[in-house]
């Protein structure tokens, strides 16, 4: 079974490190604002979603339900980073805390659901 455990928790990791900087309003060059830490933070969910066996859970079952919540997420994930960078308004989410926030919890169920789906693929 493919498994890049190490790289996921590692790119993990960093982005619960940006999360604490960001919520504990400590100033760091390039995260002093939600729109940098965003940007950040849709980079490392790449990361995480390439170290969550995306390509092997893509090779094994392209049309699972699983796979297509997976990639409708990250979709989503990406519009809302988009949106909130130009400063564009998200139905819902008011500010670009709200919207840093929601990518987060987005890419969090995105490796649940890589997870999962390591376990559920045969």
């Amino acid at each position: 079974m493919y498994n890049s455990l190490q790289g996921l928790i590692i790119s993990g990791i960093f982005a619960l490190m940006l999360l604490a900087l960001v919520f504990s309003g400590t100033s760091i060059p390039f995260i002093s604002e939600y729109w940098n830490a965003t940007i950040i933070l849709l980079v490392l969910g790449l990361f995480m979603c390439t170290f969550g066996a995306m390509g092997y859970i893509l090779a094994k079952s392209t049309f699972s339900p699983i796979t297509l919540v997976g990639s409708f997420l990250g979709v989503l994930a990406l519009v809302i980073g988009a949106l909130s960078f130009f400063n564009k308004t998200i139905p819902f989410l008011h500010g670009e805390r709200q919207a840093f926030i929601a990518i987060a919890v987005i890419i969090l169920l995105k490796v649940i659901l890589a997870r999962i789906q390591l376990y559920v693929i045969k």
